[in-house]
């Protein structure tokens, strides 16, 4: 037993350090948010946890109000934790924390809200901190400038003329235009010819290039077998030639023809260049050139692309083929199918002829070897059931005949009865109905009673509720007697001013008579001190004389009331001894009363 309750006791240790353990995080956790309350140490805990979590909650993005009182009593620490419950459901917080936890200050269950809870304020507080941020570099860009700004903002304006003059003055201008306008056969010719338009100059890798693009493209449907091609940088000073020879030279005033002189300068400036770019290129391209034909590697890949696609049309004609074949087989094997069964049903209808067949030729056989008089019956026989088939038909048309004139005269009689239904019914609805408005009269007459008795009752239960209960007056009497001690301490307090009032109002008074006492004596002794020395001293006795007689009245009142304050405590004695023998002659007449009914009992 005592090992059990040792035990116990150790867990309880355990217990009440890992609390407070939580409330010392807690604490930590609510001063490092910010709320400083948490270190003053004549508050409660409940004040410190709670606080800080309103605290928390008011410091959040979300528009709450939580009402929190210090040293609140149970009720209202309980109302407390149902807001903050509410609170915490609107705020949204998935983690579950309920009132009588927060009243009973569940650490473990406060610890991770409390966490939630300051995330929330610190990231409420960042949102904050970067709006003021940027409305004050807001307010600042606007009406202030930095020097560093102020002497950029100074250099571009004075840059800007000159920039906009550079640009007016190398804009791009058009020198060349071409005679015909007619779209060339190779994009990357028509961009260099719009390229040496505005004065740009062609490299020769790039005039090689547009050769031999042209050449791929006009050799395309030429045979394999081909002479061979002039080399690279004679057809790209050709084609260089042919391209400023097809333009004309644009000026501002007016556009005149390109002189051949010129044209001949730019391609003599250009052929040594042209050169050097053909061999470089001839080098890179040495796999596709080993032959000297860059157009036969163009046509042998489109020839390929073609083939490819061509076997790609195959492949899916091949492959439609295919699946048509798939569809004949499958409707072959189904009329195979089909045929297989006709020639079963043919079989078995060919095998049922013969059985017929058969059948007769026995009916025939026995026909002819019976004897005339069987035979002669037989057909008696037969013609008898073919004539009572016959009546059998006749009967059903017959009785088929009848069952309709009887449904007819069924729907006539059913007509007529609807007819006197209808006259009956007539008669019940007009029963039915003054039988149903008497009634009606009766409800509405007991509705009336019933509003009727229901307001007797109302009023009744008015009275009723006028005359309080036990349980009422219990309550009644309790708040009178809570009133009377405020009433009666308001009133002692009320005294004590009023006798402190009257105390110091007497205290003034004697002070007032000691200070022109004082002046009196002063005032006399300066009159007397340039006379008799015998007059101060009669003055001074007369004085004493009149301040005995003050202390002698004072005195005696306050023998009176001593005097008076014993006998009212005399008073008071008698009456609380009074009250004790009251108190124990009722607690003898109540046992005596209990004494009495367990007797008579």
């Amino acid at each position: 037993m005592f090992g059990q309750k040792k035990g116990e006791s150790v867990a309880l240790a355990a217990s009440a350090a890992d609390a407070q353990a939580r409330f010392d995080e807690l604490v930590d956790l609510l001063v490092a948010a910010g709320y400083h309350r948490a270190r003053i140490s004549s508050l409660a805990p409940f004040d410190k946890i709670v606080g800080g979590m309103a605290w928390c909650m008011t410091a959040t993005s979300v528009d709450v109000d939580v009402e929190f009182l210090e040293n609140a009593t149970i009720g209202q620490k309980i109302k407390i934790g149902e807001n903050i419950e509410r609170t915490l459901k609107f705020m949204k917080c998935r983690i579950p924390l309920q009132a009588h936890q927060i009243q009973g200050l569940d650490y473990a269950a406060i610890f991770p809200v409390v966490q939630w809870l300051v995330k929330q304020a610190y990231a409420f507080r960042e949102e904050i901190a970067d709006a003021t941020r940027r409305l004050s570099a807001n307010q600042f860009d606007r009406n202030y400038v930095l020097p560093a700004d102020a002497e950029l903002a100074t250099r571009r304006a004075a840059a800007r003329p000159t920039g906009q003059r550079l640009c007016t003055c190398y804009a791009p201008v058009r020198r060349f235009r071409p005679k015909s306008h007619g779209g060339a056969s190779v994009a990357a010719l028509h961009a260099r010819r719009v390229l040496m338009e505005f004065g740009t100059q062609v490299s020769a890798l790039a005039a090689a290039e547009v050769a031999a693009a042209e050449s791929a493209e006009n050799s395309k449907d030429k045979a394999k077998g081909s002479a061979e091609e002039e080399p690279v940088d004679a057809e790209a000073a050709a084609k260089l030639e042919e391209a400023l020879t097809d333009m004309a030279e644009t000026s501002q005033d007016a556009e005149q023809g390109v002189s051949q002189n010129r044209i001949g300068k730019l391609v003599q400036m250009g052929a040594s260049d042209i050169q050097q770019a053909a061999l470089e290129f001839a080098k890179k391209s040495e796999a596709l050139l080993s032959s000297g034909e860059m157009a036969a590697a163009h046509r042998l890949r489109a020839e390929r692309e073609a083939t490819e696609r061509q076997l790609e049309h195959e492949r899916r004609q091949l492959q439609q083929v295919a699946d048509r074949a798939a569809a004949v087989a499958a409707s072959l094997a189904a009329g195979e199918a089909l045929k297989a069964q006709v020639h079963k049903q043919m079989g078995t209808i060919a095998a049922e002829r013969a059985e017929l067949a058969r059948e007769m030729a026995e009916l025939e056989a026995q026909a002819a070897s019976a004897p005339p008089e069987e035979l002669a019956k037989l057909q008696e026989l037969v013609f008898l059931c073919e004539r009572m088939s016959q009546q059998k038909s006749e009967f059903k048309k017959q009785c088929a005949r009848q069952m309709e004139e009887m449904n007819s005269e069924l729907a006539s009689l059913e007509q007529d009865q609807a007819k006197s239904a209808d006259d009956d019914e007539t008669a019940n609805l007009v029963e039915i109905e003054r039988l149903h408005a008497a009634e009606d009269g009766k409800a509405s007459q007991m509705r009336r009673l019933v509003g009727q008795k229901g307001r007797e009752i109302s009023a009744l239960h008015r009275q009723v509720d006028d005359i309080p209960s036990s349980a009422e007056l219990m309550q009644y009497e309790r708040r009178f007697r809570e009133l009377n001690q405020q009433v009666a301490s308001k009133l002692e307090e009320t005294r004590k001013f009023y006798s402190l009032f009257n105390t110091l109002e007497e205290k003034k008074g004697y002070l007032s008579k000691e200070v022109s006492l004082l002046n009196s004596i002063h005032e006399n002794y300066t009159k007397a001190a340039a006379g008799n020395k015998d007059r101060i001293v009669e003055s001074v006795e007369g004085l004493l004389k009149s301040v005995q007689q003050n202390l002698q009245k004072v005195e005696q009142r306050l023998k009176d009331a001593v005097s008076a304050r014993d006998a009212t405590q005399q008073r008071y004695d008698k009456l609380v001894e009074k009250q004790r023998k009251y108190f124990q002659l009722v607690k003898e007449y109540q046992a005596e009363c209990q004494r009495n009914e367990m007797l008579s009992s």
